[in-house]
């Protein structure tokens, strides 16, 4: 099966119940996706994942970082032949490792990551790393596992995880929970960001909500690192002005051959929307009644 047509087949096994690349959504530490967001794909009020350079890059890439994992290791690595993992008691727990890798005791798993980050190390992993791969050890079975990571296509690493019972225990009850309390039962999940309120809620309630103690520290930390970065802002543009008093007519800032600056004009064609409306008020008004738009939006300030 072609890696393409095997992510197709993942999309639709991932209708069944929940996925190596969803638990971590679930335990809330999914940097692309919340617990809510989730819940909208499983109960099909929105499509999967759309596929995206990332996406595709990352599918082209998976071989080639098994690869080099195998060089480095000098462990024989196999693909789990698009078999779908489920776990022995909780059927619609489930997981497709990207590959197998043969131990002198057994076999472990192998998680593939390809990223545009830099400055991952083994010692900075991003967290929804290290829980997809203890899913996919408890899934399957496995004692060991290994995550194996390429940064923007040239700085390749891996580091050998061993299985934690316990980490994998809360794992499962937290999934149950989330897959019988929300999807079945077709109940949200408490928003934890801000794009979650914003899907959520319509029409906001002029009302107001008493502070608890952490929400009053957050007011004066908040208001702090305001100032300190209006006083940033401020200090730059001052640095900026000196740059374009030095261009005055010309486009670019070089130094020994780098472009350090530029400052390019731009013409921009925008209708005059005020003019139109003194010299012709019907054309005006038919083209506010068929393209205006209205949309609801929230401003957030700090007092």
């Amino acid at each position: 099966m072609g890696t393409i047509e095997k992510d197709a087949a993942w999309l639709d096994a991932r209708k069944d119940g929940i996925g190596g690349s969803e638990i971590t959504a679930v335990l809330g530490l999914d940097p692309y996706q919340t617990p809510y967001s989730l819940w909208e794909r499983k109960t099909g009020r929105r499509p999967s994942s759309p596929d995206n350079k990332f996406t595709r890059a990352g599918n082209y890439l998976e071989s080639a970082v098994a690869q080099m994992f195998s060089d480095e290791t000098g462990l024989e690595v196999y693909e789990p032949k698009g078999k779908r993992f489920k776990h022995p008691e909780y059927g619609f727990l489930l997981g497709t490792p990207d590959r197998f890798v043969s131990l002198k005791n057994g076999d472990g798993v192998l998680e593939i990551k390809t990223t545009q980050k830099r400055g991952i190390d083994r010692g900075n992993l991003p967290l929804n790393w290290y829980f997809q791969v203890q899913w996919y050890m408890g899934i399957t079975g496995r004692k060991t596992g290994y995550i194996a990571w390429l940064c923007s296509g040239i700085d390749f690493d891996f580091i050998q995880v061993e299985f934690e019972p316990s980490i994998f225990s809360d794992m499962v009850e937290q999934a149950i929970a989330f897959w019988q309390n929300h999807v079945l039962t077709d109940v949200p999940p408490p928003p934890i960001r801000r794009e979650d309120i914003m899907k959520i809620i319509g029409e906001v309630k002029p009302e107001a909500v008493e502070a608890p103690d952490e929400i009053v520290s957050y007011h004066e930390t908040i208001k702090k690192n305001e100032a300190k970065i209006k006083e940033l802002e401020d200090a730059n543009d001052e640095l900026i002005e000196a740059v374009q008093l030095l261009l005055l007519e010309k486009e670019v800032v070089t130094w020994r051959g780098s472009t350090l600056f530029t400052w390019k004009q731009q013409r921009r064609k925008s209708i005059d929307m005020k003019a139109l409306q003194a010299n012709d008020p019907d054309l005006y008004e038919r083209i506010q009644n068929q393209y205006e738009k209205e949309s609801l939006i929230r401003v957030f300030l700090t007092k």
